[in-house]
């Protein structure tokens, strides 16, 4: 709703929020839809790391999207970003199983 402007202006920081709250609960949705917002850098940093990680814990949800989108990404990253996202990826998973 708020990333596409429906029934108001387009929010990305608000649809971020929301994404993340979803992702808190378990959506796989939620994390590859904010990764995505990372790598086109719409509303959130625009980092390759962070979009992979994002990506990554939607792709561990068995959410092919995200699995592919992942998988895209890394060709374009150096090896210390993406030894990056492996500490980033697990730091957002244990914060998601802690319900933060």
């Amino acid at each position: 709703m708020y990333q596409r402007g429906r029934g108001g202006p387009q929010r990305d920081l608000k649809a971020a929020e929301w994404f993340r709250k979803s992702a808190i609960l378990g959506n796989r949705e939620g994390p590859c839809a904010i990764g995505m917002m990372c790598e086109t850098s719409r509303g959130v940093a625009d980092e390759y790391v962070r979009a992979f990680a994002w990506f990554d814990v939607a792709a561990k949800q068995d959410y092919r999207v995200a699995t592919t989108a992942r998988d895209k990404l890394q060709l374009l990253m150096a090896a210390e970003q993406i030894a990056e996202t492996h500490k980033l990826s697990t730091e957002l998973q244990e914060r998601f199983r802690k319900g933060k």
